[in-house]
């Protein structure tokens, strides 16, 4: 039947479509590390954000800067995508900071290992 071998087709190339975008998601997520992003907070962003475990060490955040803790716990303002667009244009006062895509991902990461209750260590 010709009508069901053309069906049988659409159907296996959009069954091939969704395993190749949902294993490029599955690597996305594997290849972020959060570690690597907590590193990158501590030398980048503490002057000015409050980082977990390095409360001790910073008195007062710069007027504005939220807590990562609070970025965590605000799911809705501070999704992945949004964190994502925010730190790949350079804006006040972070223009000096330039970060690769991976940098993002790992800050990202670190976040949701925030999120996710495991803590900022």
């Amino acid at each position: 039947m010709p009508g069901m071998e053309d069906e049988m087709k659409r159907i296996m190339a959009r069954v091939a479509a969704l395993l190749a975008v949902t294993a490029g998601m599955v690597v996305t997520a594997q290849a972020a590390d959060w570690r690597a992003g907590r590193g990158l907070a501590l030398r980048h962003c503490g002057k000015c954000h409050v980082i977990p475990g390095e409360e001790i060490d910073k008195a007062q955040p710069a007027a504005g800067a939220p807590s990562f803790a609070a970025m965590a716990a605000d799911r809705e303002r501070y999704n992945d995508e949004q964190v994502a667009a925010f730190l790949s244009k350079p804006h006040y006062p972070m223009q000096a900071i330039v970060l690769s895509k991976r940098d993002i991902a790992n800050v990202i990461a670190w976040i949701n290992h925030i999120r996710e209750g495991r803590g900022g260590k």
